[in-house]
């Protein structure tokens, strides 16, 4: 299982996360993928069992460790399983909309 630098923008709700790929000896296995130590079920394998999506919404505000971590596990049809932590980033982004507007008053002096 590879890809364990990646990073999730702020705000970030779908898409594809990475691509999973194992390195086996053995040839002609087929892998299966499990997901676990999911946080907030942020995660999920795709359909085809080939890919890391997101299914939720990752806000950096709300998350106090700025990080995502999870566990992958790959099974290659023979019985052998090997399991990988990860732990993505969680990258801010300016989501903030400006909340106010000031104006300063200066006396101009009358017929000038």
């Amino acid at each position: 299982i590879e890809d364990d630098k990646r990073k999730l923008l702020d705000g970030s709700s779908s898409g594809t996360v990475a691509t999973l790929t194992t390195t086996d000896a053995d040839t002609n296995n087929t892998f299966t993928y499990t997901l676990t130590n999911n946080e907030n079920n942020t995660l999920k394998i795709s359909n085809d069992g080939t890919k890391l999506e997101l299914q939720a919404t990752v806000d950096y505000e709300a998350n106090t460790n700025k990080t995502l971590s999870f566990s992958i596990k790959v099974n290659d049809g023979n019985g052998h399983e090997f399991t990988q932590d990860f732990t993505l980033e969680i990258k801010d982004v300016d989501d903030v909309a400006p909340t106010n507007i000031l104006i300063n008053t200066t006396n101009i002096a009358d017929n000038i």
